[in-house]
């Protein structure tokens, strides 16, 4: 158990601090029209993460690219993922700076969602 801490629940004021430390961030499964804002967050930090393979995580997150992604309805899959990655540093390393580069690139920020909304209604103004 030297390679698991089990926090159990934490202050604010250390949750950046704790996020920091993690090799692995695993995203529970998420409701259909969610975006969950920890996975932006692990994105960001460079983590490799795990996640449930759903569609409204699949517009963020690529298999094998940016997480690694399971089925949620079978559990030795999630554990195989999980495995995977402590295992495989490379992949691990590589995941999580595709993930950061990621989350940069789009951007999934505030002003970058703003800026594509303004974009859509611009094109709906123009085309309507």
């Amino acid at each position: 158990m030297d390679r698991l801490t089990i926090t159990g629940l934490i202050q604010r004021d250390v949750v950046a601090e704790t996020q920091a430390a993690f090799d692995v961030a695993v995203q529970p499964q998420a409701i259909l029209y969610a975006s969950p804002l920890k996975l932006f967050e692990y994105m960001a930090l460079g983590h490799a993460i795990v996640a449930p393979d759903q569609p409204n995580l699949k517009e963020v997150l690529a298999h094998n690219e940016t997480a690694l992604l399971f089925d949620p309805a079978d559990a030795q899959a999630f554990k195989a993922a999980i495995a995977k990655l402590v295992r495989d540093v490379d992949l691990r390393e590589n995941l999580g700076t595709n993930a950061a580069k990621a989350v940069r690139n789009v951007p999934y920020t505030w002003d970058g969602n703003a800026q594509r909304i303004v974009a859509m209604a611009e094109n709906l103004a123009q085309s309507g």
